[in-house]
């Protein structure tokens, strides 16, 4: 058997995580998810309160379900975006020596929510299925 085709835990780590380690993986990604949360509520707090699609008590289940492809399409790209952090700040920002720390983490966290949520909100909201979705949950919570 050729010894050349298997390798090591540490070169596996290596190679899926480029010059991070494992617990400077972990720790950025939740930097970076911290980020994107703050983005997220802040998007929530300045929703448009009065249009007729938007219950009108708050609904924890309610908020899920209308945001599941954005908190699903974060939990999925943020790990990505930590590990590629140094192409993402030199193609957005043109930072060619970028340095990841806790800062740039959030900084990245709210980069890629606000890509890919502008992304979501103007592609998959306007499906009509979406819509009769969201006025039947509407109208759920709202007790019509």
């Amino acid at each position: 058997m050729d010894s050349t085709l298997i390798f090591n835990r540490s070169e596996f780590w290596s190679l899926m995580l480029g010059d991070l380690n494992i617990t400077q993986f972990i720790y950025y990604t939740g930097w970076a998810l911290a980020g994107a949360v703050l983005l997220f509520v802040i998007d929530i707090r300045s929703s448009i309160k009065h249009d007729k699609h938007t219950p009108n008590k708050f609904s924890f289940l309610f908020l899920v379900k209308d945001n599941i492809l954005r908190i699903l399409g974060m939990i999925l790209l943020l790990p990505v975006a930590v590990i590629h952090y140094k192409e993402i700040f030199s193609m957005v920002f043109g930072w060619e020596d970028a340095l990841l720390n806790w800062k740039s983490a959030v900084l990245l966290g709210l980069t890629i929510d606000v890509v890919y949520s502008r992304i979501i909100s103007g592609s998959i909201k306007e499906i009509p299925a979406y819509k009769q979705m969201r006025e039947k949950m509407t109208k759920k919570v709202n007790g019509d």
